[in-house]
């Protein structure tokens, strides 16, 4: 059985066609025009309400303004708090803002750009850390102490190297490394530093020796015409 609406005009539940229509909309004093879908009623073919419809077309005019002021979308918004495990409550109490709000945010509403900034700074687990040292925050001590440990955790990973080397090589590595007093990451660094040094010197010397043999055919160009010129008296 086809899926069915109410529809006023025929006062019954009736089968509909989905069509696209050009629609304006009004967000925040701004006007916005998308192709629509939107239900019509196949027997008086009056325009109907369809909730899934419309929040399809909402989120369409809300995607519009996010992408013209370069705000946040709520799988964005999402992501930041799953970054940090926290749940809904305790982002917002991170942030200072009422639940509701925040709740809102994830669930479609536009950011205004205060908190969308807001919102933009925390991405950066540095900014967390500051905000947890020497912000205020709803947070309990409990709450506060769980997510710096996790925002240290994001800021050693971010600063380490990612190896993807074969067992063998990486034990090598490893062995090398222990025989030098340092760690995985503190080795591979070195290494990399003295190659990229030792490239350096390579093209350092390649010039070199590209300017002195510039200067011999320069000298021996000059000679020879002070040859040719001696010659000639």
């Amino acid at each position: 059985m086809s899926d069915t609406i109410y529809c006023e005009k025929c006062d019954d539940l009736v089968e509909y066609k989905v069509k696209s229509k050009k629609e304006s909309y009004n967000i925040k004093n701004e006007n916005i025009e998308i192709k629509a879908k939107v239900a019509f009623c196949k027997e008086c073919r009056t325009e109907l309400f369809h909730q899934k419809l419309d929040k399809i077309n909402q989120r369409k005019i809300f995607d519009i303004y996010r992408k013209r002021h370069k705000l946040l979308s709520p799988e964005e918004i999402k992501e930041i708090r799953a970054k940090y495990h926290l749940n809904q409550k305790e982002m917002s109490q991170l942030l200072g803002w009422g639940e509701i709000t925040y709740h809102r945010y994830e669930n479609g509403a536009v950011p205004d750009s205060a908190h969308n900034n807001q919102l933009l700074l925390i991405r950066n687990p540095r900014n967390v850390k500051e905000l947890l040292n020497n912000g205020k925050t709803k947070l309990t001590v409990d709450q506060k102490e769980q997510l710096k440990k996790r925002v240290n955790k994001l800021l050693d990973t971010k600063n380490k190297l990612v190896l993807n080397l074969s067992k063998n090589f990486y034990n090598k590595l490893k062995v090398s490394a222990n025989n030098n007093d340092l760690n995985l990451n503190e080795y591979v660094t070195f290494l990399l530093t003295q190659e990229y040094f030792k490239k350096e010197k390579e093209r350092e010397l390649k010039k070199y020796k590209l300017e002195i043999k510039k200067q011999l055919i320069k000298n021996y160009n000059n000679q020879e015409a002070e040859k040719d010129w001696l010659e000639g008296l």
